[in-house]
């Protein structure tokens, strides 16, 4: 064999074996699960303002009403109108609130799923925080 034969048979090999490995890794990674509430459930969240800082929006969930597994950053909720709800952790934890319009509270960031267990609609503001970007360097 040649020496441009040997290059091309060894340019051909690597470029399969690479191939081949990057199709292993990329089925082998877990797939992303989506835990955005207003993206799984647009139908319980209306976006109300968003800039670098701060995502608002309100929520609203009727009696009976499952939210699936999601998460929130820190932030804060207001409940507008209150009801009975039960979140459940990924380990199957469950707590109940009972919750009064014009609470206000700190959430810690979370992973949860809800459900309006009471007989009314359940109505809340939340402003998340997001991550702040770095201070610019100083002149």
């Amino acid at each position: 064999m040649t020496r441009t034969t040997l290059f091309i048979c060894g340019t051909l090999c690597g470029i399969t074996a690479t191939v081949a490995t990057m199709s292993t890794l990329a089925s082998a990674a877990p797939a992303v699960i989506e835990l955005d509430p207003l993206k799984l459930s647009p139908q319980l969240y209306t976006p109300r303002f968003e800039n670098d800082y701060v995502r608002v929006y309100e929520y609203r969930i009727k009696p009976g009403v499952n939210d699936p597994m999601h998460a929130h950053p820190h932030g804060l909720v207001y409940v507008l109108a209150g009801g009975k709800m039960r979140s459940v952790t990924p380990e199957g934890e469950a707590s109940d609130h009972d919750l009064k319009a014009g609470d206000l509270s700190w959430r810690e960031a979370t992973l949860h799923a809800l459900e309006n267990t009471g007989t009314t609609e359940m109505h809340a503001l939340s402003v998340e925080l997001k991550p702040c970007p770095a201070p610019a360097p100083a002149r």
